[in-house]
This record gives C-alpha cells, sequence and structure tokens, in this order.
C-alpha cells in the first residue's frame, strides 16, 4: 500500500521544523548542563532536571536521534511522493545545506580555540575539546572528513554532521531498497542496523565512528517508513480511546526522554538506547503530524523562529558554551551565565541563519535546477 498522495501535496511540514528548533534548543542546554553539573550546584535542582516536562529540557542525546529520524523523514518524502530524484542535484543541495554552514561554523570553533584552550579544571568531558591551539593536521581532518579522528576536538556537535554527510551519500539508494520493502522488513532492517552496530563496536573498537554510521543510518530509516506509513498509524491512533490515544504519546515521550539513562545505568551499549529512543522521537513526530493541539502548539511564532534557525543554532552554541566558559571561570557559576549563554547563541544563530545558512540554501537550490536539466 502507498500513501503518496498524503505527501504529494505537501511543500513542507512547518511542525517538523519547530521540532528541530526545540531539540536544538535542548542540546544546547544539554552541553550547558554538563558545564553545572562539573560546578558546585544544587542536588534538588539536579534531581527536578531530571523528571518531566524537565527532563525534556536537557535531553540532548534523545534530540540528536531526532534530528535523524527527521532528516529520513524530510528527505525520504520525493520518493515516497513517487518523484523522479536525481542525484547530482540532491548531492549539491545536500552538500550546500550541511557543509558550507559547517565551514563557517568551523572557523568559529578555531578562532575560539586559538584564543581559549588548555582549561583543564571542569574534567574530562570538557577537556574533550580546545585541548591545544589548532595544528594544520587536525584541521584538515575536520575539512575533509578523513580518518577516524576526533570530530568534537574543535566543535563538540561536530559529530552528528559527520554520521549525516554520510548518511547523506547513500539516502537516495537506502530509501528505494526501504521502499521496496513492507513496513516489517523496512523495520528490521533498521533493527539490523543497530545490531551491526552493536557487533562492530564489539570487534573493532578503533572504528567507532565508522559502526556509528551503520547504526545511524537505522535513524534514517525509521525516518523513511514513518514518512511511509504515517497515514495509516494516523487512522489506527485515532480509533483508540482518549485515554489510550494519550498513553500512548506519553510512553513515546517516556521512551525518548529516559531510555538513554536508563540504559547506560543499567550498563546497556548506546546502540541499544538508540533504537527505542529512535521509536520514542517516531512516535513524537507523528503526533505532532496528526494531533491538532500538538501541531498549534508547534506553530506558535516564536516556535517557528526558533526552527528556522536551529541548525544555526546547533553549528554555533559550542563555540559560545567554551568560551563562557573560559571567560567566567571562578568568576561566576554556569547559572550566572546562562541567559546571556542563551541570548547570544540566538542573536549570533539568527545572523549566521541570514548571512551563511540561508544563502547557502538559495545557492544549492540553483545549483541543483542547473544540474538536473543537465541530468
Amino acid at each position: 500500500m502507498t500513501y503518496a498522495l498524503h505527501v504529494k501535496d505537501r511543500k513542507h511540514f512547518y511542525q517538523l521544523d519547530s521540532l528541530r528548533g526545540l531539540a536544538a534548543l535542548a542540546v544546547v542546554l544539554h552541553h550547558w548542563h554538563i558545564f553545572w553539573i562539573l560546578t558546585p550546584h544544587s542536588r534538588y535542582i539536579a534531581f527536578l532536571l531530571q523528571l518531566l516536562p524537565f527532563r525534556l529540557l536537557i535531553a540532548g542525546h534523545s534530540s540528536v536521534m531526532m534530528f535523524f529520524v527527521l532528516s529520513g523523514f524530510v528527505l525520504s518524502l520525493p520518493q515516497v511522493a513517487g518523484k523522479r530524484v536525481v542525484y547530482s542535484g540532491y548531492l549539491i543541495k545536500r552538500v550546500c545545506r550541511i557543509y558550507l554552514p559547517y565551514l563557517v561554523a568551523l572557523g568559529v570553533a578555531l578562532l575560539g580555540c586559538w584564543k581559549w584552550h588548555g582549561l583543564h579544571e571542569y574534567g574530562a568531558w570538557v577537556d574533550n575539546a580546545w585541548t591545544e591551539r589548532p595544528q594544520w593536521k587536525y584541521v584538515a581532518q575536520h575539512l575533509l572528513f578523513l580518518g577516524n579522528y576526533n570530530p568534537g576536538r574543535y566543535n563538540i556537535s561536530f559529530w552528528t554532521l559527520v554520521q549525516e554527510m554520510r548518511i547523506s551519500l547513500i539516502f537516495p539508494l537506502v530509501c528505494a531498497l526501504t521502499l521496496r520493502f513492507r513496513a516489517r522488513i523496512g523495520g528490521l532492517i533498521a533493527l539490523t542496523c543497530f545490531l551491526v552496530n552493536l557487533g562492530l563496536n564489539k570487534v573493532a573498537p578503533n572504528a567507532y565512528s565508522f559502526s556509528q554510521t551503520v547504526g545511524y543510518t537505522g535513524m534514517f530509516i525509521f525516518g523513511i517508513l514513518l514518512a511511509r506509513y504515517w497515514p495509516y498509524l494516523e487512522g489506527r491512533l485515532n480509533k483508540l480511546k482518549r485515554t489510550t490515544y494519550w498513553a500512548v504519546f506519553l510512553f513515546c515521550v517516556f521512551l525518548y526522554a529516559y531510555t538513554p539513562s536508563l540504559l547506560n545505568y543499567l550498563g546497556w551499549e548506546a546502540a541499544a538506547w538508540d533504537s527505542l529512543t529512535a521509536i520514542g522521537a517516531s512516535g513524537i513526530i507523528l503526533f505532532s503530524l496528526i494531533n491538532k493541539r500538538i501541531d498549534s502548539w508547534l506553530l506558535q511564532p516564536p516556535i517557528l523562529f526558533l526552527g528556522k534557525i536551529s541548525y544555526s543554532v546547533y553549528l554555533i552554541h559550542a563555540p559560545i558554551l567554551f568560551a563562557f566558559g573560559y571567560i567566567f571561570y571562578n568568576r561566576a557559576t554556569p547559572v550566572v551565565w546562562l541567559i546571556p549563554y542563551l541570548v547570544v547563541t540566538i542573536v549570533l544563530a539568527a545572523i549566521m541563519y541570514r548571512t551563511v545558512e540561508a544563502t547557502s540554501i538559495r545557492l544549492g537550490q540553483v545549483l541543483a535546477s542547473k544540474a538536473s536539466r543537465v541530468a
């Protein structure tokens, strides 16, 4: 069964932009929360932040899984609708959309690292980045995505972009293969990706980054399946009793918010967390598409704006965070500089969106259009 008619006339799902924006904000707060935890803090507030709905504000890892599922959903829409995808045009748009803003963010991170580096007092997590002045060999790795390197050396968020670009290269093929099979087979393919990731981590731990690529491909497949079957799932959910309907939603939120922490505490591998987190993320996306209350809340102007600049927020927040951490070390606690950190991040992200990201998107569209005509 195909559901192409449901997506053929939908040019844009703005509520999904808002979800991406909220997820980006959660990553911003999650990374600040780590700085806060590494300094003297209130145990009561720390406990409170682990409870819903506050937990969603710092669900950083889950938010990244949300990014991957959303990417799979959005990128698959043309193929789900039965449209022809010209690979050259598709690839040009992805490179312009992801890589060009990434280069600007890399430049900002390098400047920050050159100015502030070598502060070890925060602990191992902070010491993973900005440990020394930039070196050309590491900069080259970041420019070319080559080798099994530390992608967080200059920006702790860059590791996801490496995964996003790798999977983007093969996504049209992954999508075409997934759409050839029924939902159960597609789900098994996604599960196989998670299991292969788990196995590779055991037998080849030095190839961790590449095994992650296999695992996160499963996240994209979840998005593909959701794009194909969400009208069917909507019909099934609408037949449920009101209490059951909302219980399903809360269960998805629980999986999304708590799976990483709970399974990590129990000693499970990350690949196991991610598969369950992806189910939770998929459920939240589904309810955002089909529930009018959630949809109307996500379409509020401030949240839409956050969604529009979400990629720039994600790219730029880490250098700002580390700069604040260095500047205010032994001068002010992270609580004191939280609001300035958020304000500076939003303002600079908005500027970066207008000057860099939007320009890169338009350039990608122009170049892709020319490539498609040639093809």
